[in-house]
């Protein structure tokens, strides 16, 4: 078999979802479970879904700020809530827009 050249797209999920709206085609795609549902009911894919890797985030606080136990969903949401900056990674926007934070 010849090797080939494989187009790679990168991004987030929502900026994936917004370019196979927009009719950029794709023979395969890798992306969060809800993006794979709703593209499940579009029609336009066959869609499987099964765990294949998991994330583990971090948290960094500045030095000299208490250290929240990020094990505890209300002790993330007290420093989130306390700062006045914070800077988010783009690989994890389904936290914010899937209201975990919320409430």
């Amino acid at each position: 078999m010849q090797p080939r050249g494989v187009a790679v797209v990168y991004g987030t999920a929502p900026a994936l979802t917004a370019k196979l709206a927009a009719g950029e085609k794709a023979d395969v795609l890798i992306s969060l479970a809800p993006e794979i549902a709703e593209l499940a009911k579009t029609g336009g894919f066959a869609v499987t879904q099964a765990p294949m890797a998991s994330i583990k985030l971090g948290l960094a606080v500045r030095s000299g700020a208490a250290v929240p136990d990020i094990n505890m969903l209300a002790a993330i949401k007290t420093a989130l809530l306390r700062a006045d900056t914070i800077i988010h990674n783009d690989l994890a926007p389904d936290l914010h827009s899937q209201g975990s934070w919320s409430g």
